[in-house]
């Protein structure tokens, strides 16, 4: 698959499906949806920013850079 091209992990691919449906996700929004410890759920929107996947954005949101998932 295209996430496992890219070399991520678990946590990250996670944060990516639960985020492809609009591109955009509130952080609290996230946190519910991912089930994950806040901590894992945090080192995984960390290591997507770092490889240039996912951008913060105001009011406490992330969203997927447009050249992911066309």
């Amino acid at each position: 698959s295209q996430s496992r091209y890219l070399g991520l992990d678990d946590d990250e691919q996670r944060v990516l499906e639960l985020m492809r449906a609009d591109g955009v996700e509130g952080m609290d929004a996230l946190i519910l949806r991912s089930r994950m410890p806040l901590s894992r759920l945090y080192q995984a929107t960390v290591g997507l920013e770092i490889k240039g996947l996912l951008r913060r954005i105001p009011g406490r949101k992330l969203e997927l850079v447009e050249r992911i998932y066309p």
